[in-house]
Parts: C-alpha cells; sequence; structure tokens
C-alpha cells in the first residue's frame, strides 16, 4: 500500500486518514480483505499454490449461538469491526443480505458479510 515495512518516510511515520487513499491503494486494500477471508488472491501474477490459504474459521469469530439472529449477529460483526457506527441503511442492507441466507448462514456468507463490512468507508478510514 505504498508504506515499506519498517521504513517511514520520516520520525513522524506515515500520514494517516485520507492521504493514502487512491482508487488503486482502495481496492487493493478490498481485494487483500477478501485473501485474508477465503484465502486466495486476487489478480496476482506469482503461482496459484504460493497464494494460497486457508479461509478464516469464522466459527471462531462467531458462535453458533450468534449466528442464529440475524441482529445480534449484525451487532457482534459491528463490534468486531467498526468503531465508527454503520448507517441505518448500511445496517439494513446487511440484515436483509443476511436474512436471505436462511435461519443460519454457512461460512462462505458469514465471510462476505465480513468483507462487505471491511469495505465500508467506516472500516477503511479507522
Amino acid at each position: 500500500m505504498g508504506q515499506t515495512l519498517f521504513a517511514p518516510p520520516n520520525v513522524k511515520g506515515w500520514d494517516g486518514g485520507k492521504s493514502w487513499v487512491s482508487t488503486a491503494t482502495l481496492l487493493f486494500r478490498y481485494n487483500f480483505a477478501d485473501y485474508l477471508l477465503n484465502g486466495t488472491a486476487q489478480q496476482s501474477k506469482a503461482p496459484p499454490h504460493q497464494l494460497q490459504r486457508d479461509p478464516i474459521d469464522v466459527t471462531k469469530l462467531l458462535p453458533e449461538e450468534v449466528r442464529q439472529d440475524p441482529v445480534e449477529l449484525m451487532a457482534a460483526l459491528r463490534r468486531r469491526l467498526c468503531q465508527v457506527p454503520l448507517s441505518a441503511k448500511q445496517i439494513e442492507t446487511l440484515l436483509a443480505y443476511l436474512k436471505a441466507q436462511g435461519g443460519n448462514p454457512n461460512d462462505q456468507a458469514l465471510r462476505r458479510v465480513f468483507h462487505l463490512m471491511m469495505s465500508t468507508p467506516e472500516f477503511q478510514l479507522i
């Protein structure tokens, strides 16, 4: 993302906030979030076997009892991922997606919701 590990441009470090956001870096962050969640890199020139990893185990992050209630599940996700509150419209949209998955969304559906939340401005600019 344009930051060399352990080599900031000065003693202050890297400029934060919106200064690093561009179309390229934001897309990279979205794809990196997808890679962390699902274990498959997007648009890479490296051989596929070098970038494969196991997807996250969502049962460790969201126990079974939380998964059965979309409202409680959404609250747990917001506590885990967002320091800034999501808008009512965002919550409504994510809840509609969760409810469309049935009473107990599978791991893949939960990883999609994680990815959607990690793609919001509220997650990106905290």
